[in-house]
């Protein structure tokens, strides 16, 4: 009688092992694009500074870069088109196809993390001579151009602990547009710019991480616990119910 309660005590902690192995997901956070001209109107031929934000950035650890493409209307001359990263952020541009990506190369520490409102990228461009005086001049940050039959997207990278190290997985974000009115007598008015957050103070222990690059979209979103690998533990606790379950028929019998 001894044996058959302890067979049955086994096959029930099996069960509530099999029934209460996570399966959750790592959760993604968000992020939205913000553009800033530096003038509200400008000639021909003048150049106009756009300056891209990262904000509203929902994260547990913060935002790595950015991959998507620039957009320009016909008021604008893009080949005068010049690109630069801003604080902290890397950025390559083709000029062919407008593609940008914003990344950082050496990520070491939670801290050099976008967290808040933050200046990523400036972009300037020269009003196309003959621009109508009074159209709107504009800017997007929009997707990259998918493969044949895939929707085009727009990703931010969000930063993530990956075995203890940091690396970021694209996600999806929402296009963003500025403009100007073309002026014939220029009239610049600046806008002022918000100056960017402050980092913390508080640094996290260096780590061996790599290169966060925005490049490619996983197929599966990490995950956590024990649900890194829930297979074998299933196989396994089936094993285990099978044997036990073998092992009391026998002694039943006896």
């Amino acid at each position: 009688m001894k044996q058959k309660k302890t067979l049955l005590v086994a096959i029930i902690t099996v069960l509530l092992i099999i029934f209460n192995v996570n399966f959750a997901y790592a959760a993604e956070g968000s992020a939205s694009i913000e553009i800033v001209p530096n003038v509200q109107n400008a000639k021909e031929e003048e150049t106009v500074t756009f300056t891209v934000y990262l904000k509203d950035i929902v994260s547990e650890l913060g935002m790595g870069g950015l991959q998507g493409a620039l957009n320009f209307s016909e008021e604008f001359d893009i080949s005068t088109v010049e690109v630069k990263g801003l604080n902290g952020m890397l950025v390559t541009y083709n000029k062919t196809n407008n593609y940008v990506t914003l990344y950082k190369d050496d990520l070491t520490t939670e801290d050099e993390l976008i967290k808040n409102r933050t200046a990523i990228m400036e972009v300037s461009v020269k009003v196309k001579k003959g621009a109508t005086a009074g159209s709107k001049a504009t800017m997007a940050v929009v997707p990259q151009d998918s493969e044949e039959g895939q929707p085009a997207k727009l990703f931010v990278a969000e930063a993530y602990y990956r075995e203890d190290e940091i690396d970021t997985r694209p996600i999806e974000t929402s296009p963003a547009t500025a403009s100007i009115t073309v002026s014939e007598n220029g009239g610049t008015i600046v806008i002022p710019q918000a100056t960017p957050s402050a980092k913390p103070t508080a640094t996290a222990s260096p780590l061996t991480v790599n290169s966060p690059k925005a490049t490619t979209q996983p197929n599966n979103l990490p995950q956590t616990g024990i649900s890194d690998n829930p297979v074998p533990v299933l196989f396994g606790s089936l094993i285990v119910l099978l044997i036990s379950y073998v092992a009391y028929r026998r002694y039943k019998d006896i």
